[in-house]
């Protein structure tokens, strides 16, 4: 380990943390972006120069970094297998923000022009990540007055060091800093360099702060799986993933959105609840009845789907990891996969074809199998979980090096970070009025992300993101289009039509 004379090493990065090190080192992964609108005082000084930061928000960001130790730290020899968060004793607040101007006259303009700015933000590299903390933040401030006083801002981070639902909590912080601030008398000049002489102390790693257990049985599924040799297993199912990982292929992370407004939310919300679903179950379904229409049958024998659960509420009350009992910007993540099977794919072609209210039987009954298996799994949090074994893996730089080439497990992910909720008071206060959450380019991941936001008693936005050139434009287009046709005949109907 290659420890400079005036870096603190905190600890080593956890099994998980190297997981996505290893990926951003590889170049096969960069960034989770969070996107929230904040409506009601301006973030910038557009009288004096609209790409200059009002001192509130300065003070404001500042006050989030003190607060959250992930902020503050960087991630060292992350090209090894021993990489370690260490203290970063000084951070430059203007070396993290950057303002961007555009001129939208409609919302449908301003949300096309963030999807774009928000891929971009994906495929930007980290730079110096041992002395510069691996996050930063891109204000939008849109110049047209058509559309009243607001501002976007994109929270980018590493993934080794915060995950979605972190990514919440960043906005969250940041909006009850702005409103601490709102109304009082601005700096004429705020402290830009923020110094933190005293190390902090962090989150421990995932397998430290979540009581993973196995049983039996789900060890020796993993020595099958691992040890047994192929010629002694059933060959597994082929499914649709788009083209087979490449890490030569350019690193351009494309995204396409779609908004759902309120009273349309409320509605999803009501059938959901009454077919025994959730939101993420349902999106899913959505997601596979779009794809079988999207593309040539013989393409698409079967599907695998992923979908990301928070571990947030299963960490343990220790003594030695003070953030086990508050809320700070962490890493606590496992996935679960689900089969799409031959015959559920030839059910749901019969039912496009037939396009009535068959179609929607298929997608009630896709959405009621996922919300189970979630729930099955759930119900058995922290035992037998995928995610405590990745702490056996010694080298992940090797373990993602020959996946190069190879096809991909899932055909798409769906993950969904919640409802954002705005302090009591909304009013005319400051307050966020929609949240867009996205992963990128996933290059060793699923073909597609459905990544899926919102803000409690306002709309949501789902987004679309896909490596360029790993799934066609035109299934992607084709996606989206049939995405909005079903929900749009859903909410003029009551039924799953196209």
């Amino acid at each position: 380990m290659t420890v400079k004379s005036d870096m603190t090493v905190l600890r080593p990065l956890g099994g998980l943390e190297m997981y996505f090190a290893a990926r951003n080192h590889i170049g096969i992964y960069r960034a989770v972006v969070v996107t929230a609108r904040y409506i009601g005082a301006s973030l910038t000084n557009p009288g004096v120069d609209g790409r200059s930061v009002s001192p509130q928000f300065v003070s404001s960001l500042s006050a989030v970094v003190a607060a959250h130790p992930m902020l503050r730290v960087g991630i060292l020899d992350e090209s090894t297998s021993r990489a370690s968060f260490v203290h970063v004793r000084s951070i430059n607040i203007q070396d993290y923000i950057s303002v961007v101007e555009v001129d939208c006259a409609t919302e449908e303009g301003l949300n096309l022009e963030l999807a774009r700015l928000q891929a971009s933000a994906h495929d930007e590299p980290w730079v110096d990540i041992e002395s510069r903390p691996p996050w930063r933040i891109v204000i939008v401030r849109n110049k047209s007055e058509k559309l009243g006083i607001s501002e976007d801002v994109l929270f980018s981070f590493h993934h080794s060091a915060v995950d979605g639902k972190s990514g919440m909590l960043f906005h969250e912080s940041l909006l009850t800093e702005l409103r601490a601030r709102a109304g009082s008398k601005p700096q004429d000049s705020p402290e830009y360099i923020l110094s933190f002489p005293k190390a902090p102390e962090i989150p421990e790693a995932q397998e430290d702060s979540v009581p993973f257990s196995f049983s039996p049985r789900f060890v020796a599924a993993l020595l099958w799986k691992d040890l047994v040799p192929a010629m002694f297993k059933p060959a597994p199912q082929p499914v649709w993933s788009g083209k087979a990982i490449s890490f030569s292929a350019p690193y351009i992370t494309r995204i396409l959105h779609l908004e759902i407004p309120a009273e349309h939310v409320a509605i999803l919300r009501q059938a959901c609840r009454a077919h025994k679903t959730t939101l993420t179950g349902l999106f899913h379904s959505l997601a596979f009845a779009s794809l079988v229409a999207s593309l040539p049958p013989e393409e698409a024998p079967a599907f695998s789907c992923g979908t990301p659960i928070s571990l947030l509420k299963h960490r343990r009350d220790t003594q030695h990891d003070r953030f086990s009992r508050q809320e700070t910007l962490r890493l606590l993540l496992s996935t679960l996969d689900h089969a799409i099977s031959p015959a559920a794919v030839s059910r749901m072609q019969a039912a496009l074809g037939a396009n009535d209210e068959s179609l929607g039987t298929e997608i009630w009954g896709a959405a009621g199998d996922i919300r189970g298996q979630l729930a099955d799994r759930v119900d058995t949090l922290p035992r037998d979980d995928t995610a405590a074994t990745v702490k056996f893996v010694r080298d992940f730089h090797a373990y993602w090096a020959v996946k190069d080439g190879k096809p991909r497990r899932n055909s798409w992910e769906c993950s969904n970070i919640g409802a954002f909720t705005n302090p009591s008071g909304k009013g005319d206060q400051l307050h966020i009025s929609r949240v867009m959450f996205s992963n990128g380019a996933p290059v060793a991941g699923a073909a597609i992300g459905v990544n899926v936001a919102s803000v409690e008693g306002s709309g949501l936005t789902i987004t679309l993101s896909w490596q360029r050139d790993i799934v066609e434009e035109k299934v992607m287009a084709k996606l989206k289009t049939t995405l909005e046709q079903l929900l749009k005949n859903f909410f003029d109907t009551g039924q799953w039509l196209i």
